[in-house]
């Protein structure tokens, strides 16, 4: 799952997931999207579809689509930005914590 910005259309943020490295994912919308899209947080997670949809669903009110072509459906005003960067931070911090438990027993 990531979060992209759009360059200079600052103003746009894109939350999406791929099956391959946001910057590759950035590469490829940069082909129809207007301006450059930038990577600028992600997070790996089982099952990103389902938050992915969630987040949608959650910041629907926030939803822009100005131009048509790949992924034009999951960009959102700026101001989805930090409900964003919270969830995905959210998941890296339980992701660090299940981690420690984990290998705190391998001492």
């Amino acid at each position: 799952m990531y979060l992209m910005i759009n360059l200079p259309l600052v103003f746009f943020v894109k939350i999406g997931i791929t099956g391959k490295s946001a910057s590759a994912r950035a590469k490829g919308l940069n082909r129809s999207v207007p301006g450059f899209p930038i990577p600028i947080f992600f997070c790996i997670i089982p099952g990103a579809y389902y938050l992915e949809q969630w987040l949608h669903r959650s910041l629907s009110g926030l939803s822009v689509r100005y131009y048509k072509g790949d992924g034009h459906q999951e960009w959102f005003w700026i101001l989805a930005a930090p409900f964003a960067l919270a969830v995905m931070g959210a998941v890296w911090a339980v992701e660090y914590w299940a981690a420690m438990l984990i290998f705190q027993n391998y001492k």
